[in-house]
């Protein structure tokens, strides 16, 4: 039969009789949120220290001092990171799985010139924000816009969330949330907006960081970043037996119970060839994910006809096959 992809109202339907093998990402389902410091700067330091200090920050490029006043910018009684030049990175590595980060800006005390303060997370093989991939928030000073963004080898690759709090010198909390690739930005714990991005997972994360760059305006020390935080994916061991039926990501590799793994050899219809005993509904529902994984030398063949629903997902795992003499309705 000769190969066909055709498009119907809305619909991709896959027809194929052959073997397909796709790479592909897994897909995070984040549990309650629980926070722990990463630094809160109290110990007067940022390069180790004691209790909930504890970080080692390298400086990468510019500087930073901690204090809680500097250049006449008083910051509550509480020690902070300030900025010491025009250009200033820092960063710590963080090999943590987590599903929400959250940390502190005061920006100077006054407006004019550009000045943009850059708080990463979840960057990958860089331990330099400018050129990292990954997600990170970014505070615009001119206007009091606040983003969410993801970055591909330094590059902005996509605005997730933006929404603007208005110019002001005052201390806020930017809070990052992530649940099934759904990501929300929130300020001073109120949300600002929603959006969707599952390129990189969670388990990639390798360093935390801090850019803060002054673009036109004459240079002051009054800029601060304090308080970050981080909430790891409760209940997961790297290297664990998944377990079925608890709603526990126990691998830690990102997957939950609203995941169906197929990981024995035949028929997609079979239920004993799925991890949890059942095969997933047909459709699949929306926040559902299809994890095509055969056990070593197994095939999946998918025997009936089967919907994936707008939202849910439908992957194969890296160097697996599927087999599709039916259609793969993809809405």
């Amino acid at each position: 039969m000769k190969n066909s992809f055709n498009f119907s109202f809305g619909r991709k339907i896959i027809s194929k009789v052959l073997m397909i093998v796709i790479t592909t990402t897994f897909f995070l389902s984040s549990r309650a949120q629980t926070f722990t410091i990463l630094d809160d700067f109290e110990d007067g330091t940022f390069d180790g220290g004691t209790g909930n200090s504890a970080a080692v920050w390298t400086v990468i490029n510019g500087g930073f001092t901690v204090a809680s006043a500097f250049d006449g910018n008083n910051y509550n009684s509480s020690n902070g990171l300030f900025t010491t030049d025009s250009s200033n990175r820092i960063s710590t590595p963080f090999t943590k799985v987590c599903n929400a980060w959250e940390c502190q800006f005061k920006p100077e005390s006054t407006k004019s010139g550009q000045f943009d303060a850059y708080f990463f997370y979840m960057t990958d093989a860089s331990p330099d924000p400018i050129t990292a991939s990954g997600y990170y928030v970014v505070y615009n000073h001119t206007d009091g816009r606040i983003s969410l963004r993801r970055i591909d080898n330094g590059n902005i690759a996509k605005v997730i969330v933006s929404a603007s709090r208005g110019f002001s010198n005052s201390t806020f909390t930017v809070k990052v949330t992530r649940e099934n690739n759904n990501w929300a930005l929130f300020i001073n714990n109120s949300s600002v907006g929603t959006g969707f991005d599952d390129t990189y997972p969670p388990n990639i994360c390798a360093y935390q960081g801090v850019w803060m760059e002054v673009w036109t305006r004459t240079f002051k020390n009054n800029d601060v970043v304090d308080n970050i935080k981080y909430a790891e994916v409760a209940g997961c061991t790297t290297g664990t037996q998944e377990i079925c039926g608890n709603g526990v990501d126990d691998d830690c590799d990102g997957l939950t119970d609203n995941v169906y793994r197929f990981v024995g050899d035949g028929n997609f219809s079979t239920d004993a060839n799925w991890q949890c005993g059942a095969a997933p509904p047909n459709p699949l529902p929306e926040n559902t994910f299809v994890i095509i994984d055969p056990q070593v030398n197994g095939r999946c063949n998918l025997d009936i006809e089967y919907t994936v629903s707008p939202k849910a997902k439908f992957t194969v795992a890296q160097g697996k096959e599927l087999l599709l003499p039916t259609n793969l309705i993809m809405q």
